[in-house]
C-alpha cells in the first residue's frame, strides 16, 4: 500500500517513540508479527496483547513510502494511543523513558497537519 502524501506521515517508529516507557523498535517488530498473522488468519483478525486487531487496522501502521519504511497515517496514529492506554505495549523495567503522547494525539486528530521528527533535536510539530 503506498500514498503519495506518506512522506508526511511520521515513521511508525518515530510515532512509537512517542510513548513513553515503550521499546519502539521491540513493538515496531511485534506490531509487523502482528499484521503479518493478521493477513494469513481467515479472518484477517490478530490477538495483540489481550486486543482484538484487524488487518485493516495494522495496515493503518504501515503505509510504505518511496523508501518503502513504514509510516504511520492518522488513524494509525489514533490505534497506537489506543494500545498504549490499553496496556498491549509492555513496559521497560527499570528504566522511564520519555515520550510524548500528546503530539501523537494530535497528528491522529488533524491537529498537527505535519509532524517532523529529528533525531537529534527532538520533536517539532509544523502546521
Amino acid at each position: 500500500m503506498s500514498d503519495i502524501s506518506s512522506a508526511h506521515y511520521p515513521s511508525l517508529f518515530e510515532a512509537l517513540r512517542l510513548l513513553p516507557g515503550i521499546a519502539p523498535r521491540q513493538e515496531r517488530d511485534r506490531l509487523g508479527r502482528a499484521k503479518y498473522q493478521a493477513a494469513r488468519s481467515p479472518g484477517h483478525t490478530v490477538d495483540f496483547s489481550g486486543v482484538q486487531l484487524t488487518l485493516t487496522q495494522l495496515q493503518e501502521l504501515f503505509i510504505y513510502d518511496q523508501q518503502r519504511r513504514p509510516r504511520v497515517s492518522r488513524a494509525g496514529a489514533a490505534l497506537l494511543l489506543f494500545l498504549f492506554e490499553e496496556g498491549a505495549f509492555p513496559s521497560i523495567d527499570g528504566r522511564k523513558v520519555e515520550g510524548n503522547p500528546e503530539v501523537l494525539g494530535q497528528y491522529s486528530k488533524g491537529l498537527a497537519s505535519v509532524v517532523a521528527f529529528n533525531g537529534r533535536r527532538g520533536l517539532h510539530r509544523i502546521g
